[in-house]
């Protein structure tokens, strides 16, 4: 019996051990735990500290291309439309290469445009590679340089517009990479965004995009699908970039051959 308690006895010093070793195996986790998240609070400081530091820059507004013809009619009156309202919301729609950006880049530097958006105002938000609604948000607030950062993206570009009463213009431009993403909550959210920048009652909105429809059903669109220019417009595109062609006569027959498309044209001159 003596001798069974002796063993019973020294299995619960045995657990005991165990049970004092384990016991200082969580408490060590616990510092590195404690270790790790002092760490992780440092460097979210420091990227924080290092975030307000940096000035937030935004690429400057591109100007119309030099070649540019046969728009004359359609700038002139896109442009008193968009100088003439409080805010406006239009949208560039058509096929890709049509020169749906130079022509919002020649209405936004019309001289009635310009003499109703101060420069500052007139904000260029490149889309292409937005692609889900957070990319966008960022464009949007990298366009804006908002110097605002809370939790919410969208509260600090609001914060900034509002800031000002002067009348804004963004330019949406290629707006279907954000308006036709591959997750479906990604598009509501992009759409929300929209439709919060549309009730902004200074703030007026120029899109250009893909496709034949415009974007959301909550605002009045001035929309305007973009046609191929004219022959003669074609004509002069080629003459510019390749003067040898000023005589040739079969250039009627070449631009017909691509669908007066300016892009078109204008890559066929400058291989030509």
């Amino acid at each position: 019996m003596q001798e069974q308690l002796k063993s019973i006895a020294g299995q619960v010093v045995h657990a005991a051990d165990q049970i004092i070793h384990a016991a200082d195996q969580v408490v060590h986790a616990a510092d590195q735990v404690d270790l790790a998240i002092k760490n992780f609070d440092e460097i979210v400081r420091s990227v924080n500290q290092e975030a307000k530091s940096k000035k937030v820059e935004r690429q400057d507004m591109p100007s119309k291309p030099t070649i540019f013809f046969g728009r004359d009619e359609l700038v002139e009156r896109k442009s008193k439309l968009l100088s003439s309202e409080t805010a406006l919301h239009m949208c560039l729609l058509g096929p890709g290469r049509m020169g749906k950006t130079s022509i919002a880049l020649a209405i936004i530097e019309s001289p009635l445009v310009q003499a109703k958006f101060q420069e500052d105002h007139r904000v260029w938000v490149p889309c292409v590679e937005a692609t889900s609604a957070t990319l966008f948000q960022q464009a949007l607030y990298t366009s804006l340089r908002v110097q605002r950062q809370t939790d919410s993206v969208i509260s600090d570009i609001l914060y900034e517009l509002k800031s000002s009463k002067e009348p804004y213009l963004l330019l949406l431009d290629n707006f279907e990479t954000p308006w036709n993403p591959t997750d479906e909550s990604d598009q509501k959210q992009v759409e929300e965004t929209l439709h919060k920048l549309n009730q902004l009652s200074h703030v007026s909105i120029l899109i250009t995009m893909r496709g034949s429809h415009s974007p959301t059903i909550d605002v009045d669109w001035h929309s305007e699908t973009i046609p191929a220019t004219d022959q003669n417009a074609c004509r002069s595109i080629c003459q510019r970039i390749n003067p040898r062609w000023n005589s040739d006569p079969d250039i009627d027959d070449l631009v017909d051959a691509v669908g007066c498309m300016p892009f078109a044209v204008t890559l066929m001159a400058s291989r030509g």
